[in-house]
């Protein structure tokens, strides 16, 4: 397996994980931690797209 391959199944996994933690929160009637939640993690996705795309960028790689 390859090492953007094994980024991308650990990124994937994390987010499985809290969009679960997200769906955990509006079930208990925590729609507002729900929100938060997903507010936090779509920020955070652009983040690490954006350094992912500097990153490859840098090293003369193309999308």
């Amino acid at each position: 397996m390859k090492h953007a391959d094994i980024r991308r199944h650990l990124t994937r996994n994390n987010v499985e994980r809290r969009m679960l933690m997200v769906d955990q929160a509006l079930a208990s009637g925590h729609a507002h931690q729900g929100a938060w939640l997903v507010d936090y993690q779509v920020s955070e996705l652009k983040q690490r797209h954006q350094l992912d795309y500097h990153a490859m960028a840098r090293s003369g790689a193309s999308l």
